[in-house]
């Protein structure tokens, strides 16, 4: 008591785990516990089916975690991919539809307007410059070099500025973060005050803040965040994450979210255990796709 691990709520009451005492036994009592999980066979079939890049599997990851664990799963890709092709097709004599195509096959559509596009020769030629530019670049890259880009084809600055804008649009409306079982907060007995009910739902609605908490450099393979003021959590609740990396690069962070006194010996089991399997496919499909690349060369 003391030192801090144990607290005593009121005169009356006896003494009970202080967040420090959760952490280190999340960190340090718990790894002795791990287990793998028997099912791993299961898991596999449950993601063995194609899917049309990382989004689709992370998808499925955090249905299959919440069923697992009861508890609300979360994932978050994090990689930037890198731009294919891009192409320009005139729609109107002001007006552009901008076409931007990643390495994985995801689409970005925009349509940019107010520009005075000419000749179809200035078209063509305006989408051979932005593809020398764009083309194996990721979109932080691109705006990083933004004011260079525009600088080298002064004669297209009109154009290749209304490209940027739609760039920043197209990325502050993307949605990388997956959530779900957000109701299942309500089927644990740690939960019994509104204030912890709405304290939850909040931090489930801040997904700028979600995604600060599973974007961290930890070089653990699991990660613990038990709730304070600092990180952004209520005191009640705590998150379990972990990292998706393929060929030594993270790709995506995934984990749950629940009470402080979560089951944490199979929360990590299971997220190990889809976490090597989301691995596997991920691999996989990079693999077969390069493969593929090689036949058609």
């Amino acid at each position: 008591e003391d030192m801090g691990y144990l607290l005593k709520p009121h005169t009356s009451s006896g003494r009970v785990p202080s967040n420090i005492a959760y952490e280190y036994y999340a960190s340090v009592f718990m790894q002795n516990e791990i287990k793998t999980l028997h099912d791993v066979e299961i898991l596999e079939n449950y993601f063995r089916q194609d899917f049309d890049g990382l989004e689709q599997i992370l998808g499925k990851c955090v249905k299959a975690i919440s069923e697992l664990t009861s508890y609300t799963s979360i994932a978050k890709m994090v990689k930037d991919e890198k731009f294919k092709t891009l192409k320009l097709v005139g729609l109107t004599d002001e007006s552009i539809i901008m076409v931007l195509i990643s390495e994985s096959g995801k689409v970005k559509n925009s349509t940019l307007h107010g520009y005075n596009i000419g000749t179809q020769e200035m078209i063509v030629s305006a989408e051979k410059i932005l593809n020398e530019a764009f083309v194996g670049k990721n979109m932080k890259d691109l705006l990083q070099a933004e004011k260079a880009v525009i600088e080298r084809f002064e004669v297209y600055k009109n154009l290749i500025e209304k490209v940027f804008e739609a760039l920043k649009m197209s990325k502050m409306e993307e949605n990388n973060l997956f959530l779900c079982g957000e109701g299942n907060i309500f089927n644990h007995k740690e939960i019994t005050k509104i204030s912890q009910v709405k304290d939850f739902m909040h931090i489930i609605s801040e997904k700028e803040s979600l995604k600060r908490i599973l974007d961290n450099d930890a070089k653990l393979d699991i990660n613990i965040t038990i709730g304070n003021e600092e990180n952004g959590i209520t005191e009640d609740c705590s998150v379990v994450s972990a990292n998706i990396t393929v060929k030594g690069e993270k790709v995506a962070c995934f984990g749950v979210i629940g009470p402080i006194r979560m089951d944490y010996t199979k929360v990590v089991s299971v997220l190990s255990s889809v976490g090597n399997v989301i691995q596997n496919i991920s691999q996989q499909q990079i693999e077969e796709k390069g493969s593929k690349e090689k036949i058609n060369g």
